[in-house]
């Protein structure tokens, strides 16, 4: 009589997250977002339109300040807030500047992304200047993203 053998069984390999730089390009979110998602929805019915006050190279757009201010109050009326970090990636032939941004809510519950940005040179400025073009550009957009505000026309189609 042959022993019978079970089948060797085999765990599937973890696939691996998807990363960039080592950052995750996903949004995160806490357990739960039950109430931030509510109190977002009412912040969001506050919010004016992000004026473009400030004269680029040939284009207008909403600097950093104003696009804070639109939706300040409404955020803070109902329990929501906004952090916003950098980190400077010195990638081999790629240095970038990484913004993290968190909106929270008094509840703790919490959404998170990250927005990495190339550094590329600029003429007439230096390095240091160069970064802090990068990190505002980078906490701009990643805030207006996070709170859901546009200042911007919509390119699709044109671009």
């Amino acid at each position: 009589m042959s022993e019978k053998t079970e089948p060797e069984i085999t765990e599937p390999a973890p696939q691996e997250e998807e990363v960039f730089n080592d950052v995750q390009h996903e949004m995160q979110f806490s357990p739960g977002v039950g109430d931030l998602a509510e109190a977002l929805a009412k912040a969001q019915g506050s919010f004016t339109g992000v004026g473009k006050g400030k004269q680029g190279y040939g284009y207008k757009y909403a600097d950093l300040a104003s696009v804070i201010d639109t939706s300040r109050k409404g955020l803070s009326e109902n329990g929501l807030a906004v952090v916003q970090s950098h980190m400077l990636k010195r990638n081999p032939g790629k240095p970038s500047v990484l913004t993290q941004t968190m909106l929270m809510h008094s509840s703790g519950e919490w959404i998170k992304s990250s927005l990495e940005i190339p550094l590329t040179e600029m003429k007439q400025l230096t390095i240091p200047q160069i970064i802090g073009v990068a990190a505002t550009y980078g906490r701009r957009y990643a805030y207006q993203a996070i709170v859901g505000t546009a200042s911007e026309e919509d390119s699709d189609g044109t671009a």
